[in-house]
């Protein structure tokens, strides 16, 4: 399936939203082996753009990929500058107006880190103040996640410590919504199933909605 028809097929699949007194969050997640998060990610922030205000972010600290994607310049990641401000405790309205770059219209982007080295920047408790803040930016905040799940186990006796998969799961673990995607070939269905028992350790789907799409 292309990739435009695919993504406007998933995003007619999620629930309507009210008007924005408190946006929605969606996750794109999927296996390792490149299904096509970013694309798909892009493509339905375009079109859900088309009749409410988006945010698409990029918390891949692997090898986030949104601003090449879109053409954005990446010397200066948005979603970075929020964390740092979450931290400070100087996260405002006006820093997601100056970080947020808008593509479209209907649709701002928070680009990612620039070199995966950069993955300590985006803490799981600098990121859960942003996901609130941002649901207040806009009706739909779609957000593309690294493949990993796995805490860090050695760092886990200090719960402060960075973990490298904390901000895909925190954005996991705020989302209204998961999209779990894979590639439709032998060994991308296998990865798909083997995640998709990973992530529901994470993520219960009995308390988070999800939407299981096969792509290519």
């Amino acid at each position: 399936v292309p990739d435009r028809e695919l993504a406007a097929a998933s995003a007619a699949q999620i629930p309507a939203m009210a008007p924005v007194t408190r946006g929605a969050v969606i996750a794109v997640w999927g296996p390792a082996g490149a299904p096509g998060r970013t694309t798909l990610a892009a493509a339905m922030a375009y079109d859900l753009a088309q009749q409410e205000p988006v945010i698409l972010v990029d918390v891949d600290t692997y090898g986030g990929a949104i601003a090449q994607t879109l053409g954005l310049l990446d010397e200066a990641p948005g979603i970075a500058a929020l964390a740092r401000a979450s931290l400070h405790g100087t996260l405002t309205d006006e820093t997601v107006a100056r970080h947020a770059l808008s593509v479209s219209p209907g649709l701002r982007v928070l680009s990612g880190i620039t070199r995966p080295d950069r993955w300590p920047e985006l803490s799981r408790s600098a990121l859960e103040p942003v996901w609130e803040l941002l649901r207040k930016h806009a009706a739909v905040t779609i957000i593309d996640c690294a493949s990993p799940l796995e805490s860090d186990e050695e760092l886990q006796y200090d719960t402060r410590a960075p973990q490298r998969n904390g901000a895909t799961l925190s954005a996991l673990a705020s989302a209204d919504v998961v999209v779990a995607i894979g590639s439709a070939e032998p060994v991308g269905l296998q990865r798909l199933v083997h995640g998709l028992a990973a992530l529901e350790a994470v993520v219960p789907e009995a308390t988070t909605p999800r939407l299981v799409v096969v792509n290519r």
